[in-house]
């Protein structure tokens, strides 16, 4: 299970985001077969979602960043993508919607961002300052004490000033059986080597 920092994403690349979360979001669930990831599975071909009960999970913990109306095959778009090359390789690959509220169900087992509150370690959002460089072992450390494995942190280097790249904390990913049931221990790498760069030091925008 992936989640994104939604201000890295907008950040890179001077994406033009309509909406950026203060909470991490869903980037997707991405099935593996311990060798490598799994994609374009056979599988259920994706409908528009019409309930609306399982668009309002969506809107809230696996948004478009880039949308602001989830209204037929284009406003879910990003949600079709998911599905055809990650979730028709799932435990459900004739039901999506099953597959989408797995993904929210575990994505709320694990609130990973009062974890790191909860060790000191804030975003500039939530800063005074509006600026937050975190050691990246802290922030490995916080959420492995929290769920008990190995997990994988990637970080992205905005390259924009080319005098002064800023390196990104970008996602968090925590792994799960194939029930996705179980918390499992990530395979290594567990923190991504743009992450070191910089003795470890990142920005958590």
């Amino acid at each position: 299970m992936v989640q994104q920092w939604p201000k890295a994403f907008c950040d890179l690349k001077n994406r033009k985001c309509l909406r950026t979360p203060n909470n991490f979001t869903l980037h997707g669930l991405w099935p593996d077969n311990y060798i490598g990831q799994l994609s374009n599975c056979a599988g259920a071909a994706f409908h528009a979602i019409t309930d609306q009960n399982l668009i309002s999970r969506l809107e809230s913990g696996w948004p478009d960043l880039l949308q602001l109306n989830y209204k037929g095959a284009r406003g879910q778009s990003f949600w079709k993508h998911e599905w055809v090359e990650h979730g028709t390789c799932s435990t459900t690959p004739k039901d999506y919607e099953a597959y989408f509220n797995l993904a929210v169900d575990l994505k709320n087992e694990h609130y990973i961002l009062r974890t790191l509150r909860q060790s000191g370690i804030q975003p500039a959002v939530c800063t005074p300052s509006g600026q937050s460089t975190v050691n990246i072992y802290g922030v490995n450390s916080s959420i492995v004490g929290a769920t008990r494995s190995q997990i994988q942190i990637r970080c992205k280097i905005n390259k924009q000033n080319k005098k002064k790249p800023r390196t990104l904390l970008y996602e968090i990913i925590i792994c799960y059986d194939s029930t996705g049931t179980t918390v499992i221990n990530c395979p290594p790498p567990h923190i991504g080597q743009t992450c070191l760069q910089n003795s470890g030091q990142v920005d958590f925008l």
